[in-house]
């Protein structure tokens, strides 16, 4: 069964977090996860589309090196890579982002995906093993086709433009579902399971 542990409260600012509103990856730096797909589709956004956000890149692993090389672009000042970052750094970002990208080419279900909707993050999920339908029908963010940087483009301009009310309802929504999959909750419901195999 899949649950997570919320992110501990004492949070701590990375030092290379960007100053105003943005959105966030965190997770590991592979082609499966998608790192290609979002740094097109960042890449592809110009001034007025970006409409003020940044874009920070948080994990370690194999595409690291593309992460690096493409925020040190003179022309890309709002990418912000932070490379891996501690528990403290973890709550501080998700505490304080506007939404999570996680454009995944192949995912089971995310412990961030969980934990972002835990801190009231909106999400954009591309649609890859059901977990579009999941942050949907969830009513917690947007799905986008899976291996399309024009497609995780166009769900990250939606998250970063939505109402005031539509984030909200975002958030509450996000909220509520991830209480389910706390640790504490699944262990009840596995507990509960048990019980009722023995007693039949």
């Amino acid at each position: 069964p899949t649950g997570f542990e919320p992110p501990q409260d004492s949070r701590r600012r990375p030092e290379r977090a960007p100053e105003g509103p943005f959105l966030l990856y965190l997770s590991r730096l592979t082609k499966q996860k998608g790192v290609d797909i979002l740094l097109d589709a960042w890449g592809s956004m110009d001034d007025n589309e970006r409409n003020g956000y940044a874009m920070v890149v948080a994990g370690t692993g194999p595409m690291e090196q593309d992460v690096i090389d493409a925020s040190n672009s003179p022309s890309e000042s709002d990418l912000h890579h932070l490379g891996l970052v501690d528990e403290e750094e973890k709550s501080w970002l998700l505490e304080n982002a506007s939404g999570l990208v996680l454009p995944s080419r192949f995912e089971g279900l995310p412990a961030i995906l969980l934990e972002g909707a835990w801190a009231g993050l909106p999400v954009a999920m591309a649609d890859v093993n059901g977990l579009g339908d999941f942050v949907e029908k969830g009513g917690f963010g947007i799905t986008f086709q899976s291996n399309s940087s024009m497609q995780c483009k166009l769900a990250m301009l939606r998250l970063s433009m939505a109402e005031d009310e539509q984030k909200i309802s975002w958030s509450k929504n996000g909220r509520n579902l991830a209480e389910m999959y706390l640790w504490p909750k699944v262990a009840d419901k596995i507990e509960a399971a048990y019980n009722d195999a023995v007693n039949k």
